[in-house]
């Protein structure tokens, strides 16, 4: 049964099934609830020093070359790949 669905011994619709007051859930409520971040996306890197921000590019220019090289690799493969399976099928024949 979900807490939606419960009642209280009156038959009413309990709104609070962990018996908590008003004061509580405010307070429970207030710490739940976060305000909008306001800072920016360049605002997240405002304590990386020089160090941080090298290896950071360093890094982006290497997911970079990786993500091209991947589509290369079925060609490298299938290069590279056939022979193996003409001479496996050729020993088989």
């Amino acid at each position: 049964m979900a807490l939606d669905d419960e009642k209280d011994a009156g038959g009413k619709q309990n709104s609070n099934p962990l018996g908590l007051d008003e004061a509580e859930i405010k307070l429970l409520d207030s710490q739940v609830e976060t305000p909008p971040s306001k800072a920016g996306y360049i605002a997240i890197y405002r304590y990386a020093n020089r160090l941080d921000l090298f290896v950071m590019a360093i890094c982006a220019l290497l997911a970079s070359v990786a993500g091209a090289a991947m589509p290369l690799m079925t060609v490298y493969t299938a290069h590279h790949g056939s022979p193996v399976v003409t001479l496996r099928w050729a020993n088989v024949v």
